[in-house]
C-alpha cells in the first residue's frame, strides 16, 4: 500500500491539512474549511480557519486513522465554487482512488481549489449515453454525460445561470434525480432547476471542475409500446449511445449501428447519429422482470462495453442498482 494509506501519526491526533490553488500552485490563505460527517445524511461538525500559509487544523475531528470513525467531507468555498475532499479511515483510504495524492503520511489532507472561469468553452462533452428500461407501462431512464474540463492552466467553470442545461423527452412521472461525479469519485447530488418558459428543460449550477466529470440524470417516463424517444441535446457531445437491458428491448433509429454487447449483464449498446442537435430513436418491447433483482451492492459500479469501431473503451452505465430497483 502507498504511504498515504498508513497514516501512522494520525492515531489520537486531530485532522489537519492545507488548501492549495491548483491553478497557481500556491497555498490559499484566509478561507474556511468545513468538516461534514457522512452517516445518516450530512452532519456539519466543525469549521476551521486557514492561516496565511494555507494550513488548517481541527480541534474536534480526528485524523483519518483506524479510529477515525465514519467517513466525512472537507468543504471549501472559493470563487463561487464549493470543493469537496473525502476523508476516510486508513483502510478505506487505501482502497479509494479519490484519496490518492490527498493524504500525507502524517494524516494531513490537501484540499485543492481552482480559480474560476465563466468561459462556456471551458469544457467539452465526450459522450452522452442513454439507458432505457421499459417495463409495465413505465420506462426507467438513466442518462450519463461524460464531461472534460481541460483548461490550461486549470480553472473551474462557474455560471450562476447554469453550468449544464438538459432537456427531457417528456414530463417525468416521478422524481428527477441528478448527481455529478468528478475526479474525487463521489457522486454529489444536484438540484435540477427548471428553465423558465421551456418545457421539461432544467439546469444545474454546480461548477465544472478541471478533469473528467460524469453527470447522471435519472427519471421515469410513461411508456407505451412503441415509444418515440425524442429530445434535444443542449450540450452537443462527440458521441451518443443508447443502451438496452437485452434483446427483449429493441431500439431503432436512422444512422444507428451496434456498438457491442456486455456478456456479463446482457446489455446492448448502439451508437446513434444526430439529426441536428436531437436524439431520435424508437423503443419497443419490455425488459424481463427478473432484472429488477439486481445486486444492490453493485449500485456504484461501472459497466464497460467495448466499442468495436474504435480502440477506446467507453463507459455506458453506472448506478445499475439504482436504475433497476
Amino acid at each position: 500500500r502507498p504511504a498515504m494509506a498508513q497514516p501512522a501519526a494520525a492515531s489520537g491526533g486531530m485532522l489537519k491539512g492545507r488548501v492549495m490553488n491548483g491553478t497557481t500552485g500556491k497555498p490559499v490563505p484566509n478561507v474556511s474549511v468545513e468538516y461534514v460527517k457522512l452517516s445518516q445524511g450530512m452532519e456539519p461538525v466543525e469549521i476551521a480557519r486557514v492561516d496565511a500559509s494555507g494550513n488548517f487544523q481541527f480541534t474536534k475531528v480526528p485524523a483519518p486513522g483506524a479510529d477515525a470513525g465514519p467517513p466525512g467531507l472537507l468543504r471549501v468555498d472559493y470563487e463561487g465554487a464549493t470543493y469537496s475532499q473525502p476523508v476516510m479511515s486508513g483502510e478505506m483510504a487505501a482502497q479509494a482512488p479519490m484519496m490518492k495524492g490527498a493524504i500525507g503520511p502524517d494524516g494531513s489532507i490537501t484540499v485543492t481549489v481552482y480559480d474560476s472561469s465563466t468561459d462556456r468553452n471551458a469544457y467539452v462533452v465526450h459522450e452522452h449515453a442513454i439507458f432505457v428500461r421499459p417495463r409495465a407501462g413505465s420506462m426507467a431512464v438513466l442518462e450519463q454525460v461524460f464531461i472534460e474540463n481541460s483548461t490550461t492552466p486549470p480553472r473551474a467553470y462557474v455560471n450562476p445561470q447554469g453550468t449544464f442545461r438538459f432537456t427531457l423527452p417528456a414530463k417525468p412521472t416521478g422524481e428527477l434525480t441528478v448527481s455529478l461525479q468528478g475526479a474525487a469519485g463521489m457522486p454529489i447530488p444536484q438540484t435540477a432547476k427548471p428553465v423558465a418558459g421551456v418545457e421539461n428543460s432544467y439546469t444545474i449550477d454546480y461548477p465544472i471542475r478541471p478533469g473528467e466529470s460524469m453527470l447522471r440524470i435519472q427519471y421515469a417516463l410513461e411508456y407505451h409500446d412503441p415509444y418515440d424517444f425524442v429530445k434535444p441535446l443542449d450540450q452537443l457531445p462527440e458521441e451518443v449511445h443508447v443502451v438496452t437491458p437485452g434483446d427483449m428491448v429493441k431500439v431503432n433509429a436512422e444512422d444507428m449501428i451496434s456498438a457491442g454487447k456486455d456478456d456479463q449483464s446482457g446489455f446492448s449498446a448502439f451508437k446513434l447519429g444526430l439529426a441536428g442537435n436531437k436524439v431520435n430513436f424508437r423503443v419497443s418491447g419490455e425488459a424481463p422482470p427478473e432484472q429488477v433483482s439486481a445486486n444492490p451492492d453493485e449500485g456504484g459500479s461501472l459497466t464497460t462495453i467495448p466499442n468495436p469501431l474504435h480502440d477506446q473503451r467507453y463507459y455506458v452505465l453506472a448506478g445499475l442498482g439504482l436504475v433497476l430497483a
